[in-house]
């Protein structure tokens, strides 16, 4: 089979996010011969209000309405690509505002995804046990572009995933649930002159990772010494990024 791009274009309705499932999963790769990998490109797609299947209103679809995906609006359903094994990477639309839980979970094979510039809001377990995810981008992060809205990601967001080779905290992230971070990750930058405190309900501020081992954490100019005095981020290697076109240094 071996790697095949697929890029879809229009929205997505439940079925159609049913039958995408389908067809990842179809080739039933039993551990001999060439591996089937996919990469999926929504960038020109999205994903429209609704669990109504018309294939199954005509008896075509063997799955009953009430058993396929609920579909949000400029949001990535719950569950919607969990446990896809042959994912190789994924493209989300830029309008995403919401990645929602256990939309990615179990994807073992996937090793890149990008976060949407308007997603406000990663869910629980959205990543959890992507054992190859290597890369986070964000790749929106210039004076161009519109800066980042993610405000939440949720616990166990990114739990049991592969070492990140960079991951970016927003001055937009206000929200951070306890395990939502751990992980481990080469290049960290943070975009706060101060260092984050993240609202963590009835956990008194306590936020597991990302974790400081090999990490190197770029903080803006001028602010290494609020970073190196906090007890949290001082255990991080912090080098501050350039005064001028700082975000060049994002991948």
């Amino acid at each position: 089979m071996g790697k095949s791009d697929i890029r879809i274009v229009g929205t997505m309705n439940a079925n159609d996010a049913y039958y995408l499932k389908r067809i990842l999963e179809s080739h039933n790769y039993q551990g001999y011969g060439e591996k089937p990998e996919y990469t999926v490109d929504l960038a020109h797609s999205g994903f429209v209000s609704g669990n109504k299947s018309k294939y199954g209103d005509y008896g075509i679809c063997d799955v009953r309405n009430d058993f396929l995906p609920s579909v949000y609006t400029n949001e990535v359903p719950s569950g919607v690509f969990t446990s896809n094994k042959y994912l190789l990477k994924v493209t989300l639309p830029e309008d995403i505002k919401a990645i929602n839980a256990s939309a990615f979970s179990h994807c073992v094979s996937l090793g890149k995804i990008n976060i949407p510039s308007s997603c406000m809001e990663i869910g629980s377990q959205a990543f959890s046990s992507c054992t190859s995810l290597t890369n986070v981008d964000f790749p929106y992060i210039s004076q161009e572009i519109a800066l980042p809205q993610l405000q939440t990601i949720s616990e166990g967001a990114f739990s049991n995933i592969g070492r990140l080779k960079s991951f970016v905290l927003p001055e937009s992230l206000r929200l951070v649930a306890t395990t939502a971070l751990s992980f481990y990750v080469d290049r960290l930058f943070s975009l706060t002159d101060e260092p984050p405190v993240w609202e963590v309900p009835g956990n008194a501020g306590y936020v597991i990772g990302p974790k400081p081992d090999g990490c190197t954490l770029y903080v803006p100019f001028g602010c290494s010494e609020a970073y190196k005095s906090s007890e949290k981020w001082s255990q991080f290697k912090i080098e501050e990024m350039p005064e001028d076109k700082w975000w060049e240094m994002i991948p």
